[in-house]
């Protein structure tokens, strides 16, 4: 028989400016705005806007750009300005924009726009390079980089608007039930920061051959100064380490609410110690999964642990509505948003930018957003797990492939 969607009804109260730690809050003023946008038709009309009226400079980092109508607007507009005088910067993922990688591989774009590549599969080399000297050893570097993708999304313009969020430049970003941040604050000049740093590991098109390997080793080593700010990325190892660290603690340290959207739920041993440590404590704990995903895999490695994420306590939610594709966590008065999901690959391969907000409004407005998507969710219960064949598929990938769900 199959169960009701969910009518749960969850009730959570705060003081202004106190969080449940005890920990004062800034509150946000005129100057200083986080909002956080659900709607597809917002988003887009937001970045169409900010395009429009940038005056100086636009960077876009995204892990799929597409080569449908959204995406053809927003390049269209990006050329425009370009060719208006604003200086664009374009990096996109090799692999996630390898369709439209492969439709604009002369990358015949305006004079003040630029176009960089994030590790590019080998066949994009092929198409859009010269066979030279050193056109082996990019194929070699290209293979040994293949697992490790830049998943980040990123939108500046004229250093005082920064986007994050799960959203890429596709149309079913649009289509899809999504979360981006819009900060104007001093997280754009990170961001800004962060930008760059993956920009100058990328690969443009344009040139005849990559970096030379001293100046991509010091690009390499050159850190960022984010081990306590509220954007939480991981392009070093110290970096990697210092924000799973944070996102586990802010999950071990929750006293009333610990609510999870995700769309790729594979979590690494960190992660499933900080849910056992709150299965004894009184907190409630909700995670929020697709029932239809983009990846059929990924749903399957989520199954597996729906056993024992019930057991220790954890209610599990599968969205019914459009395909899941959100990531957020709701830790009592805190709010993170961004890139990243609870699986091996944004815990210790793919590049990530996560938000931690503490604003009371945009907190709320999180909240209340996931309540209206549990309406639309079934509860799961321990019948709701894999056949036995399924079982046996997961644990094979997970053996063999640890780190690529």
């Amino acid at each position: 028989m199959q169960s009701q969607k969910s009518n749960l009804k969850l009730e959570y109260e705060s003081r202004p400016g106190i969080s449940k730690a005890g920990v004062k809050i800034k509150q946000a003023t005129i100057a200083s705005i986080e909002k956080p946008i659900f709607s597809g038709n917002e988003f887009a009309e937001l970045i169409i806007a900010q395009i429009e009226s940038a005056s100086t400079e636009i960077c876009i980092s995204t892990y799929i750009f597409g080569k449908d109508s959204f995406g053809k607007m927003i390049l269209d507009k990006l050329m425009q300005k370009a060719e208006a005088g604003v200086e664009v910067r374009l990096l996109v993922d090799g692999f996630g924009s390898l369709d439209w990688l492969e439709q604009n591989s002369k990358f015949e774009h305006a004079e003040n726009m630029e176009i960089r590549i994030f590790h590019p599969y080998p066949k994009i080399f092929a198409k859009t390079a010269v066979l030279d000297w050193n056109w082996l050893s990019r194929f070699v570097d290209s293979i040994s980089l293949a697992n490790r993708r830049n998943h980040q999304k990123l939108f500046i313009a004229d250093d005082n608007c920064l986007i994050v969020g799960s959203r890429n430049f596709h149309q079913e970003a649009l289509e899809w039930r999504e979360t981006s941040l819009i900060s104007k604050t001093e997280l754009v000049a990170i961001g800004k920061s962060i930008f760059d740093y993956t920009w100058n590991l990328s690969w443009n098109p344009d040139e005849k051959r990559l970096k030379r390997f001293a100046e991509r080793f010091k690009a390499r080593r050159r850190g960022l100064d984010l081990e306590k700010g509220d954007l939480l990325t991981n392009h070093t190892r110290r970096l990697r380490k210092v924000r799973n660290k944070r996102i586990t603690e802010l999950m071990r340290n929750c006293h009333s609410r610990l609510w999870i959207t995700t769309p790729y739920f594979f979590p690494p041993g960190q992660v499933m110690r900080a849910f056992e440590r709150l299965s004894k404590k009184e907190v409630e704990v909700i995670l929020l999964l697709p029932s239809n995903s983009d990846v059929w895999i990924s749903k399957l490695m989520a199954k597996l642990y729906y056993r024992k994420m019930l057991k220790l306590g954890v209610k599990i939610f599968e969205y019914e509505g459009a395909i899941l594709h959100a990531k957020s966590m709701i830790c009592d008065d805190l709010a993170v948003i961004g890139s990243g999901n609870l699986n091996q690959r944004s815990f210790r391969r793919d590049l990530e930018v996560d938000c931690s907000v503490d604003n009371q409004s945009c907190v709320e407005a999180c909240a209340e957003q996931f309540q209206l998507d549990l309406k639309q969710a079934q509860p799961q219960t321990l019948n709701s797990g894999l056949t036995w064949l399924q079982w046996v598929l997961v644990k094979i990938l997970s053996l063999l492939l640890p780190n690529s769900f």
